[in-house]
């Protein structure tokens, strides 16, 4: 957090690599933004369930800033997060629960034609 005269608090970035980007909100609690790479579920529906279940309120210090914590990235199915360190690991153990292969069914079907009578004249 750097202070700019008169006490006026100003928020600092800092890319930490491997898709994480620090900003200070303040000085007890750490607010990061952490990229998460889908394979089978929606960017979008993944980040419309985090957005209705965290909406920027921090339970102990009130509000992060932050309006919706999730933002979808349709283009390279990911969704960007941010939140305090403890609902990332919440968010990754969530998207590592239900993107997984569906379950698939292998179903074969042979039509076949059979016609009564041929060749009789």
């Amino acid at each position: 957090m750097m202070i700019l005269g008169r006490g006026v608090a100003c928020a600092a970035a800092l890319i930490l690599g491997a898709g994480v980007l620090h900003v200070a909100a303040t000085a007890d609690e750490r607010i990061d933004s952490r990229m998460f790479e889908l394979t089978y579920a929606d960017a979008k529906e993944v980040a419309d369930n985090f957005n209705r279940t965290w909406r920027g309120q921090a339970p102990t210090n009130g509000n992060w800033g932050v309006g919706e914590i999730a933002v979808p990235f349709a283009e390279v199915n990911s969704v960007m997060v941010t939140a305090p360190e403890a609902i990332l690991e919440t968010c990754a153990r969530m998207i590592k629960s239900i993107d997984r292969k569906p379950k698939q069914l292998y179903v074969e079907a042979r039509f076949v034609e059979l016609v009564n009578g041929v060749g009789e004249g």
